[in-house]
């Protein structure tokens, strides 16, 4: 069964960036050139498949950096359950 999800884009809030670890496609880290930080190199997106997966893609590679099932439980606490293997951009 498809997952569905009411997302909501609130421009009343700003959220800073709150990221201490971060995901880039490895094709995307090899040829980097010198001088150039990964975010700035990075053309990524992320995406909610179907099946309730987020996904994070590389658009200059066309292929995955990472699948990830998040998970609610019972007792309200949440969970991401990333999907066995490397993606392809590994």
């Amino acid at each position: 069964m498809a997952a569905k999800f009411n997302v909501i884009h609130d421009t009343r809030f700003t959220v800073p960036d709150q990221g201490n670890a971060y995901m880039h496609c490895g094709k995307c880290l090899k040829e980097m050139p010198s001088g150039v930080s990964p975010k700035d190199y990075a053309r990524q997106q992320a995406a909610i498949t179907k099946e309730g997966f987020i996904q994070v893609w590389c658009t200059r590679h066309d292929c995955n950096i990472s699948l990830m099932k998040i998970e609610a439980k019972a007792d309200g606490a949440i969970r991401v359950n990333p999907r066995k293997g490397k993606g392809d951009g590994a």
